[in-house]
């Protein structure tokens, strides 16, 4: 059970894959911290380790909550659906990138940026599927899958434009910002946004992986514009600052066509709850949204200015951001339920050990996976 289990199994081609990267692996940067990189190698990939939960404190909070309607205003729609179809919110299981050089793109997510492999599951999308496969990390706050696309890897359709339709970029929460930009930047990584101070009192940065996912580091909390579940923003706060070198995923972002629309989905369908606002001047309207579930955030940027549409195809081995994930308790009735408000099924799936997997997207063509956790 790649949501919660205690003892993920790797495949043996798997294990085969492991013992031949201990020996052809990039060595980490010399330094003060040589050796706590060389132990965190030996961690990932010798020890097998639990998947930790997105935030275990918050796994009983089921109420349905005030959110804002169409004008802004705080509305009165309590989520119905949810109470129907599952005992608890769904949480943001893990967010997915498209890799081509699995050993490289490991080497990123596990030896500069702390997660751990702990399992691999076959590719729907590969044409090889005993080649392709999909390679589970898991850090605090949640996993990370890297999707081994290989040879077959295709260019990223990702615009750096946040007014396209999509999947945007997946964060970090850091205790200091220039600390981490410091260290990525000897190591050559590509930063998209120098660290700055931003709107909501959080000092921000952003950069590439080796594959081009746009992913952000992030310090502080949020000081929202807007707030609309003020117990929500406690709990949220009450998560804390991540330890010294510690990156835990935070959130996952995405752009939208329609603000509404993607509330009510996420809402009434998954139990999210929202958080609050941030307006800002930005001269193309810009509000960003923040929902929340089980401690994981789902950021959405709408804008009045006029956007293009999500790239996202099923079937097309993309490179860099692909989808994010959701847990659920049963996954066919909200499936039948998000059908029911708009969205489509692409791919579906028993999963390991007969529990079920299926890809989407949402009414505004945005990708995410829903994954059986019990």
């Amino acid at each position: 059970r790649l949501a919660s289990s205690r003892d993920p199994v790797l495949p043996s081609d798997a294990r085969d894959w492991i013992d031949r990267r201990r020996s052809i692996a990039p060595q980490p940067p010399r330094g003060s911290r040589q050796a706590r990189h060389r132990a965190n190698r030996r961690a990932s990939l010798e020890g097998i380790g639990e998947l930790r939960p997105a935030d275990a404190t918050l796994a009983g909070l089921v109420e349905p909550v005030a959110c804002p309607d169409a004008s802004g205003d705080l509305g009165t729609r309590r989520g119905s659906t949810l109470a129907s179809t599952q005992s608890s919110p769904a949480r943001l299981a893990h967010a997915a990138v498209g890799v081509r050089d699995l050993d490289r793109a490991v080497w990123f997510y596990c030896d500069v940026l702390g997660f751990r492999l702990v399992g691999s599951t076959p590719h729907p999308r590969g044409s090889q599927p005993s080649k392709h496969r999909i390679y589970h990390l898991a850090g605090e706050g949640g996993r990370l899958d890297l999707l081994h696309l290989g040879d077959e890897a295709a260019p990223a359709k990702w615009d750096p434009d946040d007014t396209q339709v999509g999947f945007r970029h997946i964060g970090f929460k850091v205790q200091s910002v220039d600390g981490w930009a410091e260290r990525l930047r000897s190591l050559g990584v590509v930063f998209r946004q120098e660290p700055t101070s931003a709107r909501g009192g959080v000092k921000l940065a952003f950069f590439e992986d080796p594959d081009g996912a746009n992913l952000e580091i992030v310090q502080g909390f949020v000081q929202y514009d807007k707030v609309w579940d003020e117990d929500a923003v406690v709990r949220e706060r009450k998560l804390g600052v991540p330890a010294p070198g510690v990156a835990r995923l935070d959130h996952v972002a995405i752009t939208t066509p329609d603000l509404d629309s993607t509330i009510g989905f996420y809402r009434d369908v998954f139990g999210f709850r929202v958080l609050g606002q941030l307006l800002g001047d930005d001269p193309r309207g810009l509000k960003i949204t923040y929902l929340s579930s089980m401690g994981a955030i789902l950021e959405v940027l709408s804008f009045s200015a006029p956007t293009s549409p999500c790239p996202w195809q099923w079937g097309v081995p993309y490179r860099g951001l692909d989808h994010f994930g959701l847990a659920v308790d049963q996954i066919g009735p909200l499936q039948a339920v998000a059908l029911a408000k708009g969205a489509s099924l692409c791919y579906q799936r028993g999963g390991e050990a007969g529990r079920p997997w299926a890809m989407m997207t949402d009414p505004c063509g945005i990708p995410f996976a829903l994954e059986q956790s019990n």
